[in-house]
Formats: C-alpha cells, structure tokens, sequence
C-alpha cells in the first residue's frame, strides 16, 4: 500500500467517525434559526428573485406580508408559507373563472 493511499484510508475513517456528529450539530444549529428572513433570504427560500420578493411586497392587493422597521424588512417564514399557498388558490380561481367567461 502507498503511502497516499493510507494517508487517503485514514482520512476517510476519521471523516466517517465524524460526519454523524458534524451533520446532527448542523441539523440542530438549522432548526434554531429564526424564522425571520430578509429579503434575500426568502429569494433563496422560493427561488426566485429578490426583485419578485419585492414586487409581490408592493402589491396593492394581497401584498406579501412583511415586517418593517423603516428600511429595514423581514418576511417570517410561516407568514410567507401561508401567503404562497393562499396566492395559489387566488391564481386558480382566477383562471377557472376566466376559462368560464371564455365559454
């Protein structure tokens, strides 16, 4: 056996002995977070663009919610879940009614 090939053995045991620990402390270190999130981070939350986050907040109608400190905004994670699945419901409910004027 090289000796890059037991260097690369022994690398991997000592990074199998600790991944379980490295992925629970991350796991847990994630499920603290804040449910509060910028702009950017709801982004990347939805995929999409920051620049939609934005257009969707400025809506008159149905506007996504969001909390403000002047400039400052921060989109909490149950509000905006809540906010994708009711604006899901207004788009189908706008094309089935559309589909019935166009009959």
């Amino acid at each position: 056996m090289s000796f890059d090939t037991l260097i690369d053995a022994k690398l991997e045991e000592k990074v199998a002995d600790k991944l379980p620990s490295l992925v629970a402390r991350e796991v847990a270190r994630i499920s603290q977070a804040s449910p509060w999130m910028t702009e950017q981070q709801l982004a990347d939350y939805w995929q999409v663009s920051a620049a939609s986050i934005k257009n969707w907040t400025a809506r008159k109608e149905e506007p996504l919610p969001c909390g403000s400190m002047g400039e400052l905004r921060r989109y909490h994670r149950d509000d905006v879940d809540r906010w994708a699945r009711d604006e899901r419901r207004r788009q189908r409910r706008a094309k089935s009614v559309l589909k019935a004027v166009e009959k």
